[in-house]
C-alpha cells in the first residue's frame, strides 16, 4: 500500500465523476491541460509510524481545473465538486470506495482548501 498505488486508486475514484474530462494521478502529471474540467492529484504530507503498527498517512490534494470563464460561472461550477454529496462531489466519489480499490485501509476527504485561480 504505497503512495503511488493509492494515488492511482484515488484517480480511479475521481474519474467516476462524469463531468471531469480527464484525471491525472501523481505519477502521470501532464505538461499541459487541454480538456476541461480536469483534475490533477498531487502528493502532499506523509506521516510515518502513526501507530505502534507502523501505519502511514498519505495526504493528497485533488485540484479541479476549469477553463477560463467569468468568475461567477466558475464559482457556481465548483460548488458541485466541493459539496459533500451528489454526482459531481469529490467527497462522495471517495466515499464510494474508501479503500480506493483495496490500495489503502481507508481514505477520507477531510477538507476543502477553497477556490482560487492558477495557471497550469
Amino acid at each position: 500500500m504505497g503512495m503511488e498505488a493509492i494515488g492511482t486508486g484515488l484517480k480511479t475514484r475521481i474519474a467516476t465523476i462524469s463531468d471531469i474530462a480527464h484525471v491525472w494521478a501523481p505519477n502521470e502529471l501532464p505538461k499541459s491541460v487541454n480538456h476541461f474540467p480536469a483534475a490533477i492529484i498531487l502528493p502532499g504530507e506523509t506521516a510515518y509510524d502513526e501507530t505502534m503498527g507502523a501505519l502511514q498517512r498519505f495526504v493528497f490534494r485533488v485540484i479541479i481545473l476549469l477553463s477560463n470563464q467569468d468568475q461567477p460561472t466558475v464559482l457556481s461550477r465548483m460548488m458541485d465538486y466541493v459539496d459533500p454529496s451528489g454526482g459531481d462531489s469529490v467527497r462522495a466519489a471517495v466515499d464510494g470506495d474508501p479503500t480506493l480499490g483495496a490500495t489503502c485501509d481507508t481514505a477520507r476527504v477531510i477538507r476543502n482548501l477553497g477556490v482560487g485561480s492558477m495557471i497550469y
